[in-house]
């Protein structure tokens, strides 16, 4: 990312604010009530994460197949005011096991309530940890065994293909995309961080969010942020009470404009700028409201397989604008320019860098998208 880019101060952003969107939840909650329902090509869409028969607490596949399902026991979980989620696979070979645990350490260190899924051999380790801190009846670790698919594998060889030939036949239409980047060389890797919305529907699913906020953090997040003691707990109610409902909440990276206008110069010309490699958002940390995840998992799924079937493929942080662009009542962004953390710490104050979008969701359009400017396989 640029280091050059101009900062843009709070009046700044306060004005596109008010010219484009919405820093109340009133009005946000109004227009998401009046909001029309799915389009017929989400309407039958679930995504991959399905509950399965069986004798355990809880049983779900990931992947749709409940040949592949993982059974665990997480009852008397307490959810608190909001569930934190995270989910390993060692994916990157350029990033050794051992870094990946101390990160991985670090995120079970959290004060809150959490749901992960790790490798088995190292889920009794973790959740010991948690337990030496206090931490048990907010802790559960889901030690996934080694038949545990990634959510999405279905399309798995077909990303594969995919990015093989965009890197053989597309450096120069897709000018500037760092064709080193895991999410152009590691097809796994791919469907990992598309898994995320997934991962966040199974703690749902499965009755472990509590009514309150899920809060996706990835597993090597304090790789990117300092870690501190939150000893009120992470995130913080206080912090949380400042998000809108009904919505999903991610971060911004330094180097682009304000988001207010980002998106919008985005969503200006979406078929266009969904095949650039720009990454405006971070998506480490997500914050979903169930309502939103109704929304957003079908619509998310439906992507996937577009983006597969025409050959017009990018990553998850471009996949998250574009849907901005026609469900502004279920998502914001919290343009703080980094990972998020400390904002959502106790202490922290006002979120006033927070961006909320208003206008009614168009799922309609969104179905049509993909027809009006990609045709089936015409992109390779």
């Amino acid at each position: 990312m640029s280091s050059t880019a101009s900062t843009v101060n709070a009046g700044e952003l306060q004005d596109l604010n008010r010219q484009f969107y919405n820093r109340g939840s009133t009005v946000a909650e109004s227009e998401a009530s009046k909001a029309p329902a799915l389009g017929s090509c989400l309407a039958g869409e679930r995504g991959p994460v399905a509950a399965c028969p069986g004798n355990s607490i809880h049983q779900v596949t990931l992947d749709g197949n409940c040949s592949n399902a993982i059974y665990f026991d997480c009852s008397g979980f307490d959810a608190g005011v909001a569930t934190v989620v995270t989910a390993f696979w060692h994916l990157r070979p350029d990033r050794p096991l051992d870094a990946w645990v101390r990160w991985l350490e670090d995120v079970h260190d959290l004060n809150a309530s959490l749901v992960s899924f790790v490798p088995k051999t190292l889920a009794a380790a973790l959740r010991k940890r948690r337990a030496d801190r206090g931490y048990l009846r907010r802790t559960c670790v889901v030690g996934l065994p080694t038949h545990a698919t990634l959510p999405y594998c279905s399309l798995l060889g077909r990303v594969g293909e995919l990015i093989q030939k965009l890197r053989q036949d597309r450096p120069a239409r897709y000018a500037g995309w760092n064709w080193q980047s895991p999410e152009m060389t590691n097809s796994n890797y791919v469907l990992l961080q598309a898994g995320k919305v997934a991962m966040l529907d199974a703690v749902r699913q499965q009755g472990l969010s509590g009514g309150g906020p899920l809060v996706w953090v990835d597993a090597g997040l304090f790789r990117h942020v300092s870690k501190t003691p939150q000893p009120s707990g992470w995130p913080a109610e206080s912090q949380l009470k400042y998000l809108s409902p009904g919505r999903i909440y991610l971060g911004s990276w330094a180097g682009y404009p304000p988001m207010a206008s980002a998106v919008r110069a985005f969503c200006e010309a979406p078929g266009a700028n969904f095949v650039k490699n720009r990454n405006h958002l971070s998506g480490g940390v997500v914050i979903a409201a169930d309502g939103a995840l109704d929304v957003i998992v079908p619509a998310w799924t439906h992507a996937l397989e577009r983006m597969v079937a025409t050959r017009t493929w990018n990553n998850e942080q471009v996949l998250w604008e574009l849907l901005m662009c026609f469900f502004p009542q279920r998502l914001g962004i919290l343009d703080y320019r980094k990972v998020l953390f400390e904002e959502l710490a106790a202490g922290h104050g006002s979120l006033k860098n927070k961006v909320d979008f208003r206008g009614p969701d168009n799922p309609g359009a969104f179905c049509a998208f993909w027809g009006e400017h990609y045709a089936d396989g015409a992109r390779l």
